[in-house]
């Protein structure tokens, strides 16, 4: 019969040696299996120390590693090698696009976020990106990587975020106004006490912000951050946020469709029900009127909120307008037909391309016009309407910029920001 060990309920210690302890360890804490295959045991020092640790203590030492792991884990995807702009193509249809992709790219750049949407450059040339609607991204114009910001709220969506001088503005859900510096600094934070609707608004070159926030307050802020008005409405205002005039008169559209205009010093001015969209972006034109693309119809109003004429495509437009220096107005609807139209609402051109026009077209400033498909390429047209060239991205677009030099930003559905030539 083999001979059984029975495990003494405790130690004594009482008066004992280390050369008696660790005797009493061995009837304590029997040879394991690996032991009794002739593998090498546990030190009797360390075994001494195991057996001494209550329950309690061993817990402890777990949990311990746990976070030491957690730790090291953190470490490691906090100082990883960030991504980096390179010369990556979308895989291509033909050689022939290929090449023509390859002519055009200046740079990619792989954010690894879900939801991208560019915004703005500053004068500096620095491009900057919300990610995932919680992180600012900002990029050098050769698409090097400056900082990201934790924005510690959701930003808004397409653009969320107005430059300025080397800076950006960000407005976010929790009502929060940042400004970020170049640096990746904040230059100041205004609390609007209310989630800001749609993007914050920079004016160019001044650098005054607008700002309207879903309770119905509209807010004009300096450079600086502090208020210069602020405009309290009985309305309350949704996705788009405002559009401003060059004399500074602010429009938006509230919830209930109403089209608002406050003038430049904080004043409402005027209110009309015209049963608009709340998420229906507004464009402003040079002689202070406002576009509107709802539904299957663009109309144009005056000053005075006054309809000056209506344009109607017979499907519904998916593509707010945009307007070049001239004052002609381009926009696009679910078909992927493209619209010309001269200031007074009359049709230059129109254009066919495969997929909706979901992204706003925008204007260069020599007349050439860039559209991005739902198919995932990017139309080029000149002043008459004559396709010049298309890309095949071979993803959708979020969100377009176009600078004054000519550099197209097309952030991709895939969380890819390429840099192209106009």
């Amino acid at each position: 019969m083999q001979k059984q060990h029975r495990r003494p309920s405790k130690l004594d210690t009482s008066g004992a040696d280390a050369e008696s302890l660790l005797a009493q360890l061995e009837r304590v804490v029997p040879q394991s299996p690996e032991e009794i295959a002739g593998q090498p045991a546990l030190p009797p020092q360390l075994r001494l120390s195991l057996a001494r640790l209550s329950i309690a203590e061993i817990v402890g030492l777990a949990v311990l590693l746990a976070l030491m792991c957690l730790a090291i884990i953190y470490l490691a995807l906090r100082f990883a090698a960030p991504p980096v702009a390179s010369r990556t193509l979308p895989s291509a249809t033909s050689p022939a696009a290929a090449s023509l992709l390859s002519e055009k790219l200046l740079w990619s750049f792989d954010s690894r976020a879900r939801n991208v949407s560019v915004a703005t450059c500053a004068e500096d040339g620095s491009l900057f990106v919300t990610l995932d609607q919680r992180e600012l991204l900002a990029l050098a114009s050769d698409g090097t990587q400056r900082f990201r910001f934790k924005l510690g709220g959701d930003a808004k969506l397409g653009p969320p975020a107005a430059c300025g001088v080397a800076g950006a503005v960000v407005g976010t859900s929790d009502g929060r106004v940042i400004r970020v510096n170049g640096w990746g600094e904040t230059d100041w934070t205004f609390n609007a006490h209310s989630e800001v609707a749609g993007q914050p608004l920079v004016f160019p070159k001044i650098g005054v912000v607008y700002v309207s926030c879903i309770d119905g307050d509209v807010y004009c802020l300096w450079p600086t951050g502090s208020p210069y008005w602020h405009c309290t409405t009985r309305f309350r205002f949704r996705s788009t946020g405002p559009a401003v005039t060059q004399h500074g008169r602010v429009y938006d559209v509230a919830t209930d469709g109403t089209l608002v205009a406050i003038d430049n010093e904080g004043k409402l001015l005027w209110s009309k029900g015209y049963h608009l969209d709340d998420d229906t972006p507004l464009t402003v034109t040079a002689d202070g009127g406002v576009l509107s693309g709802a539904g299957d119809v663009i109309v144009k109003w005056d000053p005075d909120g006054q309809e000056l004429w209506r344009f109607r495509p017979w499907v519904d437009i998916t593509a707010a307008p945009g307007v070049s220096a001239e004052g002609n107005i381009y926009t696009g609807n679910i078909n992927g037909q493209v619209f010309a139209l001269r200031a007074d609402g009359k049709q230059l051109w129109s254009a066919q391309v495969p997929g909706a026009i979901t992204v706003r077209p925008l204007v260069a400033p020599d007349g050439r016009l860039c559209v991005a498909a739902e198919n995932g390429k990017l139309y080029s047209f000149d002043s008459a309407g004559r396709r010049l060239y298309e890309l095949d991205l071979q993803t959708p677009a979020r969100s377009l910029l176009l600078t004054a030099q000519g550099t197209v930003y097309y952030a991709g559905q895939n969380g890819v920001l390429y840099a192209l030539k106009g």
